[in-house]
C-alpha cells in the first residue's frame, strides 16, 4: 500500500474510533454530525447558495435594468463569462487540488471569495454592467478552483460505505442552494427602498463568504497521495494528462459522459423555465420560480434517495433506473404542455388550472436525474487513484461546461432554427436521452447487469449480511464461498461495496441471461484441468493478473453446487493462486439459499415451489486470514463455524 493511502487509512481509522457509533448504522444524514464531512458540506453549500443569490441579484437589478432590447444579450452574456472559466482553467485547478492540501486551498479559496464578494459589491454600487460582469468572470473562477476539490475530498474523508450518502447530500445541497439562492437574490433586487438594494446585495454575499470561510476552517487535512509528481503548468499538457487518467477505465470514462449529458439537459431546462412560465403557461415570476425549485428539489431528494436504494453502496445498478425515469416523465411533461389550458398569472390559479400534474413531472424529473446522476459520480470518485482523481473530477468538469455550450446550441437550433416550441424541446432532449443512455450502457453493460441484480436481490431474496466491514476497502484479496445456488456470486456482488472477479464454472457461467451478467462483470469461466487445460491456464493468467491489481477476487472452493445442502470438500486450486500472489483470504458464508429458486433441492434447480420467493439469505464475514501456511482444511472449517449449526441447510 502506498504511503498516502496508509497516512488516509490510518486518518480515517482515528476519525472513525472518535464517533461513538458507526455511520454506516445511523444512515447519511449522520454525516452532518461529522466533523469529516459536514464543515466541508456547509462550505460547498454556501459557496453555492452564494453563486446564485450574486448572479441572480445582478440579473434582476441590472441586466433587466438595461432594457428589453439588451436584457438576453446580458444574461447570455452573464453565463457565458461565468462558465468560460471551466474551459480556461479547470486544468490548472485539477493540477493544484491534486498537488496540494484540499482543506487547506479551500480556505484560500474561500478568502478569495471574499475579496472576489466585496468587488462584486462595488460593482453593483457603481451601476457598471461591464464591471459586474467582470465579476461574474472571477465569481466563476472560484467556482472553477473549487470543483476538484468538491468531489476529490470526499473520499479522502469518507468511507466506501458512505461515498453514496455523501455525494447524495453534496447534491442535494447544491440543488437546495440553487432556487434558495434565486429567491434571495431576487428579493434583495427588489427590497425598498431602492437606494438600499447595492448594500443590501453587497452585505450579504459578503456575509455569506465570510461564513464559508468559517465553515472550512474546520475541514480536517486533506494532504495530496504520494505519486502525484510535480505541478505542470502547460494546459495542453495537462489536458491531455487529464484525458489519458479519465480513459484509464471505460466506465470512469462513460461516466464523465453520462453526467455532462445530465448538465447539459439540466443547463437547457432551467435556462427555458423562465420562458417557459412565460410564454407557455402565461405564469408570473413566483410560478417560474417554484417550478425551478420543484426541479432543484425533485434533484436533491432522488440524490438522497440513492443511500437508501444502493444499501450505502456505489450502486451502479440505479442509472438505469434513473435513465428511464427521466425519459418517461420528460416526455410526459413535454407532451401534457404542447397545448396547455392557460391558466391566469398567479400560483393559486395556475395550481387550480392543472398545474400540479406539472409540478409532479418536475419533481420526478428532478428525482429520477438524481438516481441517474449519484452513482456516476461515486464510481470516479472509486475507480480513480487518489494522486490523480482531482485532475479527472477537473476533467469532468471541462467536459460539462463543454455539453452546456452544446445544450445552448441545440436549443438554439430547435427554437430560433427549427422553429419549434419549448415542449417540443423538451420531447427532442427526452428522446435524445433514451438514445444517449442506450448507447452509455452498450458500452458499459456493467450498468444493465447491476440494475439486474439489483432487481434481482429486491425481489427473491432478502438479503442480510454481517461484518461486511471485513472486505477490505482497497487492495488484493481472495474471497471464498461455500457454493450454494447458481446465483451465489449475483448475490455477493450486489453486498459488497467492491467490483469482484468470480471464478465461475464453465456451464454456469454459459447460462443464459446470467451469461450477459457474468460477461459484464468480467467473471473468469474455468473448466477442470483434465477437460480443457487452455481454459484452466487462461483462467489462473486472469486471476493472478486481477489480484497483482489490487483486486477482489472471489472463488467457490468445493468447484460446483451443492445437491444435498451439505458442504463438500475444498478443491486446492485457491492455494495455487495464492502461492502465487499471496494475498489475505476472506472466509464468507451463505445460509438460507437452499430451497430457494436457483437451489438444487428437491426435484433440482427452478423446482422448490412458492417458498422461495422473498427467501430469508444471510452473508456472513469471516476475519481475514494470512495466506503463509494455509491449508484448505482451515478455510473449510472457518466457512463451516460462519455456517453455523445448520448442517443439513446452507
Amino acid at each position: 500500500m502506498a504511503r498516502g493511502e496508509t497516512r488516509e487509512t490510518d486518518r480515517m481509522s482515528a476519525s472513525d474510533a472518535a464517533e461513538s457509533t458507526p455511520t454506516r448504522e445511523r444512515g447519511q444524514f449522520s454525516l452532518l454530525l461529522s466533523r469529516r464531512f459536514s464543515p466541508f458540506f456547509f462550505t460547498q453549500a454556501l459557496g453555492a447558495f452564494n453563486d446564485n443569490v450574486y448572479r441572480n441579484a445582478v440579473i434582476v437589478l441590472i441586466v433587466f435594468g438595461a432594457g428589453a432590447a439588451n436584457a438576453d444579450t446580458l444574461a447570455n452574456l452573464g453565463a457565458g463569462l461565468f462558465a468560460l472559466p471551466f474551459f480556461l482553467f479547470s486544468a490548472w485547478a485539477g493540477e493544484l487540488a491534486d498537488h496540494g492540501d484540499k482543506a487547506v486551498l479551500a480556505r484560500r479559496i474561500k478568502i478569495a471569495e471574499i475579496c472576489i464578494m466585496l468587488l462584486g459589491g462595488l460593482a453593483v454600487a457603481s451601476g457598471s454592467v461591464w464591471a459586474v460582469m467582470a465579476v461574474l468572470f472571477l465569481t466563476g473562477t472560484q467556482s472553477t478552483f473549487f470543483g476538484p476539490i468538491k468531489y476529490a475530498i470526499i473520499p479522502q474523508h469518507l468511507r466506501q460505505a458512505e461515498l453514496v450518502g455523501g455525494n447524495g447530500l453534496v447534491q442535494m445541497g447544491t440543488f437546495v442552494a440553487i432556487p434558495a439562492g434565486l429567491v434571495l437574490g431576487g428579493a434583495l433586487a427588489a427590497a425598498e427602498p431602492e437606494a438600499s438594494r447595492p448594500l443590501l446585495i453587497a452585505a450579504t454575499v459578503v456575509g455569506l463568504a465570510a461564513a464559508g470561510y468559517l465553515a472550512s476552517r474546520f475541514i480536517p487535512a486533506a494532504p495530496p497521495a504520494r505519486g502525484a509528481g510535480r505541478i505542470c503548468w502547460n494546459p495542453f499538457t495537462v489536458v491531455a494528462r487529464m484525458a489519458r487518467a479519465s480513459s484509464a477505465k471505460r466506465s470512469v470514462l462513460l461516466s464523465i459522459l453520462g453526467i455532462s449529458w445530465f448538465w447539459l439537459l439540466g443547463s437547457v431546462v432551467l435556462t427555458q423555465m423562465p420562458n417557459y412560465g412565460k410564454e407557455v403557461l402565461n405564469a408570473n415570476e413566483t410560478v417560474t420560480t417554484s417550478l425551478m425549485a420543484t426541479l432543484a428539489v425533485g434533484i436533491g431528494v432522488g440524490s438522497m434517495v440513492c443511500e437508501w436504494l444502493s444499501g450505502r453502496r456505489v450502486e451502479i445498478g440505479l442509472t438505469p433506473i434513473g435513465s428511464l425515469g427521466l425519459t418517461a416523465f420528460a416526455a410526459h411533461f413535454a407532451l401534457t404542455t404542447m397545448n396547455p389550458v392557460t391558466p391566469a398569472a398567479g400560483m393559486g390559479q395556475f395550481l387550480g388550472a392543472g398545474g400540479w400534474n406539472t409540478m409532479l413531472d418536475l419533481f420526478l424529473i428532478g428525482f429520477f436525474g438524481g438516481l441517474y446522476v449519484v452513482p456516476m459520480f461515486s464510481v470516479i470518485q472509486q475507480r480513480t487513484r487518489q494522486e490523480t482523481r482531482a485532475r479527472v473530477i477537473a476533467f469532468n468538469n471541462i467536459v460539462n461546461a463543454l455539453f452546456m455550450v452544446i445544450g445552448a446550441g441545440l436549443s438554439i437550433l430547435v427554437l430560433v432554427v427549427m422553429e419549434m416550441s419549448i415542449p417540443q424541446l423538451f420531447l427532442v432532449l427526452a428522446v435524445v436521452n433514451l438514445g444517449v443512455s442506450m448507447f452509455v450502457f452498450w458500452e458499459v453493460p456493467e450498468f444493465v447487469a447491476r440494475f439486474l441484480i439489483w432487481c434481482l436481490m429486491r425481489s427473491l431474496y432478502r438479503l442480510r449480511f454481517r461484518n461486511l466491514d471485513r472486505v477490505p476497502e482497497r487492495g488484493a484479496a481472495v474471497l471464498v464461498c461455500n457454493h450454494v445456488s447458481y446465483v451465489d456470486a449475483l448475490l455477493i456482488l450486489g453486498v459488497l461495496r467492491r467490483p469482484v472477479r468470480f471464478v465461475m464454472i464453465r456451464r454456469i457461467y454459459d447460462l443464459p441471461l446470467l451469461n450477459f451478467i457474468f460477461r459484464s462483470v468480467h467473471a473468469v469461466p474455468i473448466t477442470a484441468r483434465r477437460d480443457d487445460p487452455e481454459t484452466y491456464r487462461k483462467a489462473f493468467e486472469s486471476l493472478t493478473d486481477a489480484l497483482r491489481n489490487r483486486e477482489l477476487v472471489c472463488i467457490f472452493p468445493e468447484g460446483h453446487i451443492t445437491r444435498d445442502g451439505k458442504m463438500h470438500e475444498f478443491r486446492p486450486g485457491v492455494l495455487k493462486l495464492l502461492n502465487q500472489v499471496p494475498v489475505p483470504v476472506i472466509p464468507l458464508a451463505l445460509r438460507g439459499l437452499w430451497g430457494s429458486l436457483f437451489s438444487h433441492q428437491g426435484r433440482g434447480a427452478f423446482r422448490g415451489g412458492l417458498k422461495w420467493l422473498r427467501a430469508p439469505v444471510e452473508l456472513l464475514v469471516g476475519k481475514p486470514m494470512a495466506p503463509e501456511g494455509i491449508t484448505t482444511d482451515q478455510l473449510y472449517e472457518e466457512v463451516a463455524r460462519l455456517r453455523g449449526a445448520r448442517k443439513a441447510e446452507a
